[in-house]
């Protein structure tokens, strides 16, 4: 009964798809920022791996910089993504794929290939983050 619907739109076979499951199957890389408040885990930045260039890694280091002075560049894994924090900051389409509790603090943006490639996103990522970092 629940499935007329899909069959009135012509779809006989559907697969429902975990996205952390696709994430680790393809083994996709991010960058991993732990981002620190009074020395203890607060935040975290993840965003989609490109190539690890000096730019990326220098733009990520600044904006890490701008909003927890204290911060530390973490290798990624799956247990890191799933921790119960503050403060998420999702830099790409990859990473804004991960899922995070809705109701914690989730900034989802450009990815840093994306914010070299157009300089002009740069402005609109600032002002979210800095809306973000002031209610925090």
């Amino acid at each position: 009964m629940k499935s007329n619907y899909l069959h009135a739109l012509g779809i006989t076979t559907w697969i429902r798809r975990n996205f952390q499951k696709d994430l680790q199957k393809n083994s996709v890389e991010f960058y991993c920022y732990h981002l620190l408040k009074n020395d203890q885990l607060d935040g975290m930045l993840i965003a989609d791996y490109s190539e690890d260039t000096q730019a990326e890694t220098e733009l990520l280091a600044a904006i890490c910089k701008a909003i927890y002075p204290d911060y530390q560049r973490k290798e990624n894994t799956s247990t890191e993504i799933n921790k119960n924090l503050n403060f998420y900051l999702l830099m790409g389409k990859q990473a804004s794929l991960l899922s995070i509790d809705p109701n914690k603090k989730i900034v989802r943006t450009y990815s840093p290939a994306e914010l070299i490639d157009t300089p002009a996103l740069k402005k609109e990522v600032w002002q979210s983050l800095r809306t973000c970092s002031k209610s925090r």
